[in-house]
């Protein structure tokens, strides 16, 4: 991660690893041709403004306000992307995001066979299973693996009946999990707030109140359709609780740094825009769906197919 700002007349970089090293800072030297004084009035001094390295395939047309006069000094506007002309000599890079970084993953599930035998290939792989969890009044059930920073189900209904009840028959899980090897998405991405004080939910949604979350806690829901991942905030999570509950892999992997998911069907929702344009999550067209789940910034540079038991692909 870069974190950008300005410090009188100079640009200041700072380059973060995904395992939290100390950064590195780069400061350019003043330069008496600003890009655009209008635009550098927008980001106070001192500011630092958090930015995501993206792929050219992440790039959105037409989302780029390309402001940049020279090689190392870059416009900045917090609400829209930039572009460098040249990469930063440390750093190769075609195009950088500005986040608001509002959202943070906390977990995600993907729907599997009944009892998650699907799970078994993780084991295999290397990864500690956590305890299993049912919802009661939900009709559903998961099996789970932690990491330091977020969780990954294997999900499936347990109970017809419950999933299908007036309780239950808004959340769309029943159709979403036995629609799985058709025209559902298979998947479900929960977020959280990075900071406690914000409580509200990032985009449109319903409250939902299972039965199996204690007073006052509930969920805000997407009214997105099954075709595309189920959008779920959590308001009343912390990333200190995941990391309470992460018990070390066998394989070595301790935190998810990149979602990238193939989807044969545009992402339409305000939920799928809010939470592709907060970094949480990158998308791609394809032919089924897909999640592809880079572990500690891709350090090992490995690749893991879990297909045809799970439509998953691993990033270590």
């Amino acid at each position: 991660m870069i974190l950008c700002g300005y410090h009188g007349n100079s640009t200041v970089y700072e380059l973060y690893r995904v395992n939290r090293v100390q950064p590195i800072r780069l400061v350019t030297p003043p330069s008496p041709r600003r890009p655009d004084a209008a635009l550098h009035q927008r980001v106070r001094p001192e500011r630092l403004l958090p930015i995501l390295l993206t792929r050219d395939e992440d790039a959105v047309p037409g989302r780029y306000h390309r402001c940049c006069l020279e090689s190392t000094s870059i416009g900045c506007y917090p609400t829209e992307f930039i572009a460098f002309q040249k990469a930063l000599k440390m750093h190769t890079c075609h195009q950088i995001t500005l986040l608001r970084m509002q959202i943070e993953l906390d977990h995600l599930f993907i729907c599997a066979s009944p009892g998650a035998p699907e799970a078994e290939t993780l084991v295999q792989f290397g990864l500690h299973e956590g305890p299993p969890n049912q919802h009661p009044g939900q009709g559903t059930a998961c099996r789970r693996f932690s990491f330091a920073n977020a969780m990954i189900e294997l999900f499936w209904v347990s109970d017809a009946s419950e999933a299908q009840s007036q309780n239950t028959i808004r959340t769309l899980l029943w159709e979403r999990w036995s629609g799985r090897q058709g025209n559902a998405s298979p998947f479900g991405i929960c977020v959280r707030p990075v900071h406690p004080q914000n409580t509200g939910s990032p985009f449109p949604a319903w409250e939902y109140r299972p039965a199996y979350l204690p007073e006052p806690l509930s969920m805000k829901i997407s009214e997105a359709g099954i075709e595309e991942p189920m959008w779920i905030h959590l308001s009343f999570m912390r990333r200190a609780q995941r990391e309470g509950w992460f018990t070390g892999h066998p394989i070595g992997v301790r935190e998810i740094t990149r979602l990238t998911l193939t989807t044969p069907v545009p992402l339409r929702s305000d939920a799928s825009q809010k939470i592709v344009e907060s970094g949480v999550l990158a998308t791609r067209m394809g032919a089924r769906s897909l999640l592809e789940i880079e572990f500690d910034g891709h350090r090992r540079k490995q690749h893991v197919d879990f297909r045809p038991h799970l439509p998953l692909i691993f990033q270590l």
